[in-house]
């Protein structure tokens, strides 16, 4: 591989159409009468250059002329030689966020794309690393050596992350390569601050573009019927006509909008009853296609089976109060999730247990109440004025969750999979069950045991974001993406985070199935105003890569010299030995 060190040098070929016109310029002696000839005796011959163009003669002397000048117009730009088995090591850092798509066939993606497939050309660089920054940095398979290997593991950059850690790319980068390795980022975006020259390069390759996007999206339910909320953005500076569908299986509705510049419209719509799952589509094309639609499953509602057994009437009436507000309730009394009682006694199921206990010589505590704040009952929980009653109990080995001075109030216990919690309280003595707090604790208590049966947390994910699935029975899951592909999943015990690296519906195949629909859903990423185009940081070379390539301008002036030598040697020998 040759490198050219100076290569404002080949101005020097400019000598070789000159001598090609000295050539041309051949002068024509003329017939001439005179008096006498003596005064010619001793004429020399008329040179050889003149002011009239003739047929081109390229004799020997013309083509050494020529052979030297080629020579030291080479030598002028200062090639060097390297060694095949002498090139810098490559580690590309490449940006995953989803705004990279921006353009279609000009995109970002496109073209750095095809720098990076001039570099790996060029054979400067060996080995290759590729390193994709999203969300989460990781390694791109092995190295790339060729094009075809290019193409092969730029099958796995999808650009489907909703944000690009380049910083974390460029650590793992410096880490895997070394201090010598050459580190190069392809971006969209251009630097916080630009990097020093040294062995960072960052490029980028974005443009400002004008985008409307859905950058927002859930759905739910209440007592009036189902609805899904929205933020549509128009990321522009001129105003804009949006059109949004909503659709299922064919059109439901369709909404017409105008945007000013820059302006985020938020909509509530209500769905129609009994549509497990709805798509919202903007219909004008733009810049960047994957956040003008998303699809939206009814979330989950894992009912949870309630057993309630009371010797206290008063107790029985306060918790049936409090459960009422729960639509995910259900009575029974064959085998349920959830046993709620005053009575004390054993574990004799799998069921959680939620105990009232009012015995003992109680006494009302008027705080200050202490919450474990990261325990799943206290969400929201607030006992500010409450008088409660209850009779001393000291700390055990118990988990508190709510807790007054050395005593505990509520307390957690687990047997295995099995919760055992213990309210002590005496409504007799206590005000907390006319506080706002009391159907609090229970809602955040069913929402707790629904959340852990089997089933999945989320169905609606932004890109990038996992949902934790509880399954009933360890086993292979099957996920089906939605262009059809799949993947098998075993998890490790009876939960498994479940995420999808593309926009659309997923499947999952077990005992019991389930769907989950993935969106793009970002702001930061949708807004292309902050794209731009420029590079920032060079690559310097070092001591050790001066000492891979070799100089070619000595052997170049040299194999000239001797060229010139026996030009030389040529007119000395048709001046009949006479020094030219």
């Amino acid at each position: 591989m040759i490198q050219l060190g100076f290569p404002w040098g080949l101005v020097a070929v400019l000598s070789i159409p000159a001598l090609v016109a000295i050539y041309f310029l051949i002068g024509r002696s003329r017939r001439q009468v005179v008096s006498a000839l003596f005064l010619w005796e001793n004429q020399k011959p008329s040179p050889r250059g003149g002011k009239r163009f003739e047929r081109l003669s390229t004799p020997l002397l013309f083509f050494l002329e020529l052979l030297a000048l080629l020579l030291l117009a080479l030598a002028a730009i200062l090639p060097q030689l390297r060694s095949s088995s002498a090139r810098v090591p490559l580690v590309v850092v490449l940006d995953n966020s989803f705004s990279m798509k921006a353009g279609s066939q000009d995109s970002a993606r496109a073209r750095a794309e095809a720098a990076l497939g001039d570099a790996v050309r060029s054979g400067d660089f060996a080995p290759i690393h590729l390193v994709l920054a999203g969300r989460e940095t990781r390694l791109a398979a092995e190295s790339v050596t060729d094009t075809a290997m290019l193409t092969d593991r730029l099958a796995s950059w999808n650009n489907t992350d909703s944000e690009a850690d380049l910083g974390q790319g460029i650590a793992l980068a410096r880490e895997l390569g070394g201090a010598e390795a050459r580190i190069w980022v392809l971006t969209d975006r251009a630097p916080e601050a630009a990097p020093a020259s040294g062995t960072l390069k960052w490029q980028a390759f974005g443009q400002k573009r004008g985008n409307r996007a859905i950058v927002n999206a859930s759905r739910g339910f209440d007592d009036d019927g189902a609805w899904c909320q929205l933020e549509i953005a128009n990321l522009d500076q001129q105003p804009a006509a949006v059109t949004l569908q909503l659709k299922e299986a064919g059109p439901l509705a369709t909404r017409s909008l105008q945007l000013g510049a820059g302006e985020t419209r938020r909509l509530v719509l209500a769905l129609p009853a009994g549509n497990s799952l709805v798509r919202l589509e903007l219909e004008e094309e733009d810049a960047l296609d994957i956040d003008n639609r998303v699809s939206l499953l009814a979330p989950s509602r894992r009912p949870v089976a309630v057993k309630t057994d009371f010797v206290d009437p008063e107790l029985a009436d306060l918790v049936a109060g409090a459960l009422a507000i729960s639509d995910r309730v259900t009575a029974t009394t064959a085998t349920p999730d959830l046993i709620i009682t005053d009575r004390p006694g054993t574990v004799d199921s799998e069921a959680w247990r939620f105990t009232i206990d009012s015995s003992g010589e109680t006494r009302p505590l008027a705080g200050p109440f202490v919450l474990n704040r990261r325990h799943p009952l206290c969400d929201g929980l607030s006992l500010g004025g409450t008088v409660w009653g209850a009779s001393r109990r000291p700390f055990s080995q118990d988990l508190p969750v709510i807790t007054a001075g050395d005593d505990g109030l509520l307390t957690e216990q687990r047997q295995g999979d099995t919760v055992l919690l213990t309210l002590f309280f005496d409504p007799k003595l206590s005000t907390f069950q006319r506080t706002p707090a009391w159907p609090i604790l229970f809602w955040n208590l069913i929402e707790w045991r629904g959340g852990q049966k089997p089933g999945l947390e989320n169905p609606n994910l932004r890109i990038g974001t996992t949902s934790l699935l509880k399954l009933a029975d360890a086993g292979e899951l099957q996920i089906e993406a939605p262009d059809g592909s799949s993947r098998t999943l075993t998890p490790t015990g009876r939960s498994v985070l479940l995420s999808g690296e593309a926009v659309g519906l997923y499947k999952v195949h077990s005992a019991n199935p389930e769907r989950f629909a993935v969106n793009a859903l970002d702001v930061d990423e949708s807004d292309l105003s902050q794209s731009q185009s420029g590079v920032w940081g060079e690559w310097v070379t070092s001591e050790r890569d001066r000492a891979m390539f070799r100089p070619l301008a000595p052997l170049l002036l040299f194999s000239a010299l001797l060229v010139l030598s026996s030009h030389w040697w040529f007119v000395r020998r048709e001046a009949g030995g006479a020094s030219p």
